[in-house]
């Protein structure tokens, strides 16, 4: 669980590197600071203590905050998050999922045929005004990702931890095989 996170988190860092590009690290989790520490790399920031198994829309926003201020600030030209994205009792494989700066996905690009075809259009009108609109949207729709993000996170590690300890308890429920050959109950 935590090295396939560790190893994606690290790939990434070291293509962003290996492109020239100085990156900063928010490293979130004791297994992680622990692997990055003992990997040499250098975190910006880590979260120990915020982390925890009852995630709230509360929790999202500090993260959002957190992340995107950088990014607002001009300090980060991309924000990328590393999680176990949650798809079934047995599968959260390590993703990448890049939050800043926000792009259409390639099926939602499409061509300017609407726009080529009235291009004397009026504009719609906006009450409240665009810039207002979207700063009250926007911070609601980069919170939900971080959210789904830190609740996929929590799943996973308690499904992790619940396969650790099924596999202990199978392993210690089999009979040992002395040296000679007996099985001792």
């Amino acid at each position: 669980f935590n090295t396939n996170l560790f190893r994606l988190a690290r790939n990434i860092y070291r293509e962003k590197v290996a492109d020239g590009h100085e990156v900063k690290l928010y490293v979130g989790g004791r297994k992680g600071v622990t692997a990055m520490r003992y990997n040499g790399i250098a975190m910006e920031r880590s979260y120990i203590d915020e982390m925890n198994d009852a995630t709230t829309p509360a929790d999202a926003t500090f993260f959002l905050t957190e992340l995107a201020q950088p990014f607002l600030d001009g300090e980060v030209d991309e924000v990328i998050l590393v999680y176990p994205h949650w798809i079934s009792m047995g599968r959260q494989p390590p993703t990448a999922l890049r939050l800043l700066p926000i792009a259409p996905d390639a099926s939602d690009e499409s061509d300017d045929s609407a726009e080529d075809a009235a291009p004397n259009a009026v504009p719609p009108l906006f009450e409240p005004s665009p810039e207002e609109i979207l700063a009250q949207l926007l911070p609601l729709y980069l919170r939900q990702p971080i959210y789904s993000v830190l609740a996929d996170s929590v799943a996973s590690e308690q499904v992790a931890r619940r396969m650790a300890v099924k596999l202990a308890t199978d392993t210690a429920a089999q009979p040992v095989t002395a040296l000679n050959g007996k099985t001792n109950p």
